[in-house]
């Protein structure tokens, strides 16, 4: 996750999880695994945000944001 970025809770609980653990353990990956999957998801929800904020689904060739999100 970037400097700038809010963790979310769950990310946070997680990582105080992960302090405990030795990091070539199993655990430990599985998660590492975990948290590096919810924060794809935030970064991907702040883009998305950006593009229907910003309107830039038009500038794509797509009239509404939700045509955009089903056809990519």
């Amino acid at each position: 996750m970037d400097k700038g970025e809010q963790k979310t809770k769950v990310i946070r609980d997680i990582e105080s999880k992960m302090d405990e653990l030795d990091p070539e353990s199993l655990r430990y990956k599985v998660l590492d695994g975990a948290r590096e999957f919810k924060s794809s998801w935030i970064k991907l929800g702040q883009a998305l945000y950006t593009v229907w904020k910003d309107k830039h689904f038009r500038g794509w060739g797509y009239a509404e944001f939700e045509v955009y999100t089903k056809k990519k």
